[in-house]
């Protein structure tokens, strides 16, 4: 049995996976992950919340911006993903934002405020 946190929220389900010429999955191939219906925006977003949503989506390949309340985890986000949203943040603001603002604050509304405190 496997804990929480490490249960997929949902399943994208393909035919087949695309191969390159050497026979391995070929990632740049496979289809952008549907937004799942958590991370849907409610509200109209602040300014440093636009600035995450912008980053996660576009490290998350997402066709629709996720909304404040979008735990980055469960929209289909992963460790090396939460480095790539910090170093996009970093170069967006031109400030230092270390991988621990994205683990920490995991939704979207909540990396904006650990964003506007620093």
């Amino acid at each position: 049995m496997l804990p929480e946190h490490m249960v997929p929220a949902t399943l994208d389900v393909l035919d087949a996976l695309p191969l390159n010429s050497n026979g391995k999955v070929d990632r740049r191939a496979l289809p952008a992950p549907a937004v799942r219906p958590e991370a849907a925006p409610a509200d109209p977003l602040t300014p440093d919340q636009r600035l995450v949503a912008d980053a996660v989506r576009a490290v998350l390949r997402l066709a629709e911006d996720p909304g404040p309340d979008a735990d980055f985890f469960r929209i289909g986000g992963n460790s090396l993903a939460a480095v790539r949203v910090a170093m996009r943040l970093s170069q967006e603001t031109a400030t230092r934002v270390p991988p621990q603002v994205v683990f920490r604050g995991r939704t979207v509304g909540a990396i904006a405020e650990r964003l506007g405190a620093r």
